[in-house]
This record gives C-alpha cells, structure tokens and sequence, in this order.
C-alpha cells in the first residue's frame, strides 16, 4: 500500500504544499486521517460503481458477472435486492468513516492552517495514488455496455433469422472484423507516410489521372 512505503514522501509533500514545519504529533495526525479519507475514498470510488450497476441494471435489465458472482445467482430480483442492500451497507460505512473524521478533529493542532487546508492537501494526495481505481471503473463500465449491446444484437439477429447458422454467422463476421483491421491499419500506414512525407514520387501522377477520371 502507497501509504506504508511513502510516508516520508508523503511528508515531505505536505509539509512544503502547507508551508509549515511538521512535527512527530503533526505527522501522526496526517498519517491517521490520510488512512481514513483512503478508505472513504476506496469505498466512495466503489459505492458510485455499484450505483451505475444499479442504475444499468434497472434500465437495461441485466447484471454483471461481478454482481451474479457476489450475489451468487444470476435471478434479476435477487441481484436487485442484494446490490441494493450493499450500497446500503457502503453508505454505512461511509457514514462511520466521515464519523471517524470528525472525531479526528478534536486532536488538531497544526495551528494557524487550516483543517480545510490540509484536507484539501491530503484529499488530492489520495486522488492521484487511486486514480487507478476510477480508470477501472470506467473499464467496467465499458464492458458492461458491450456485454448488453452484444446481447442485443445477438437477440435482434437470431429474431430476424431464426433459421440462421450461429456458427457459420460467427465466422462470416470474424472474417469481416479481419477483412476491417486489415484496412485500418493501411490507412494507417498511408497516414504516417504523408506524415512524414514518404509518399512514392509518382503519387502525385497518380492523383492528376484521378483527378481527369473524376
């Protein structure tokens, strides 16, 4: 964990950011509340996951494999009732974290900062360390998406063609999948070459022969 290998990094940091010399009180009480405003921010990070999961699975009618494993059954009532009951649990948690913070308070004395300063100061510390954590939100919120698009289109085709080959239909859209990355990445190719200018010296031919067709 970043706050037991860094601490003197950390330090460091917030002593210059605050423009105040801190002492071995100071530094047990950054430490403290920095642990606490890490997991509140851990558990907030995850809370607002699972309240898209909530939110999508209203909407679209399907969880993901993440709430089915949690959850343990893949029944939609189910996994409404237990997401529903865990956001209340991290609600909880959360509660007793900010409870924890307020308690905190009652020993501060880096006195003439601020408590607002130096939570502001420890709050961007935490954001940078787990910007991770929204990145892998977003992940899964994207494949989630995927997931659902997929299954509809799944759906929609097997509606329209009932008698279609799944099989030969799968490798009929691999095919143009390859067919596809194989023109994207001449594209590509092309782009970079007029990039850096090592087009062919007789495109510029080709082009007016076009151009007359044209």
């Amino acid at each position: 964990m970043y706050l037991q290998r860094s601490s003197w990094i950390l330090f460091q940091t917030s002593g210059k950011r605050l423009n105040y010399s801190l002492n071995d009180k100071h530094k047990q009480y950054i430490y403290t509340r920095l642990t606490i405003l890490d997991q509140k921010y851990c558990l907030e990070v995850h809370l607002q996951l699972c309240k898209s999961f909530l939110e999508i699975g209203r909407t679209e009618h399907h969880w993901p494999e993440e709430v089915q494993l949690l959850s343990k059954t893949d029944d939609y009532e189910l996994c409404f009732q237990y997401l529903t009951n865990y956001i209340g649990q991290l609600n909880e948690q959360i509660n007793q974290y900010e409870t924890e913070l307020t308690t905190q308070f009652g020993s501060y004395s880096m006195i003439p900062i601020s408590v607002n300063q130096v939570d502001t100061c420890l709050k961007e510390y935490v954001n940078h360390q787990r910007q991770y954590l929204v990145t892998k939100n977003s992940n899964q919120l994207a494949k989630l998406q995927d997931e659902i698009h997929a299954n509809k289109l799944y759906e929609t085709i097997m509606t329209s063609y009932p008698n279609l080959n799944t099989n030969q239909f799968i490798d009929q859209l691999i095919s143009i999948r390859q067919k596809q990355t194989q023109i994207l990445e001449e594209l590509l190719q092309l782009e970079i070459r007029i990039l850096y200018k090592f087009l062919p010296s007789d495109l510029d031919q080709q082009e007016k022969i076009v151009a007359v067709i044209a």
